[in-house]
């Protein structure tokens, strides 16, 4: 399979899961749900800088972060996605669906202090 085909597929695949939501979005919030979804799975990276590269936007880096910066600072943006994921989810659990929590931390074996660490095994 070839790359361009394989990264059509993904931008199709993220354009059905943002579909889930709230249609209170607006379009350019609606887009940047889908850029940033994308943008993570593509850049294997959560650093904005590196997001705006795997998008490969026409304009300048510097701009790219700027929008998506701007965007991750909308009042309540975070709460409507995590909304939107929780109530898709629900749909799907059912009776005997396995929900596995794990509450430990990323180990750092030489932090001193660490508030709220769960016990690593």
């Amino acid at each position: 399979m070839k790359d361009n085909e394989v990264g059509r597929r993904v931008r199709e695949q993220v354009s059905r899961f943002s579909g889930i939501f709230p249609p209170q979005f607006s379009k350019p919030q609606a887009q940047f749900v889908e850029q940033m979804i994308f943008g993570i799975q593509a850049a294997q990276d959560v650093k904005l800088s590196n997001i705006g590269r795997a998008l490969g936007e026409s304009i300048s880096l510097k701009k790219t972060e700027e929008r998506l910066s701007h965007h991750l600072v909308a009042a309540g943006m975070g709460q409507a996605v995590n909304e939107g994921v929780a109530r898709d989810a629900a749909a799907r659990v059912r009776k005997d669906t396995l929900i596995v929590i794990d509450p430990t931390d990323i180990r750092k074996t030489y932090a001193e202090k660490m508030p709220y660490l769960a016990t690593v095994r």
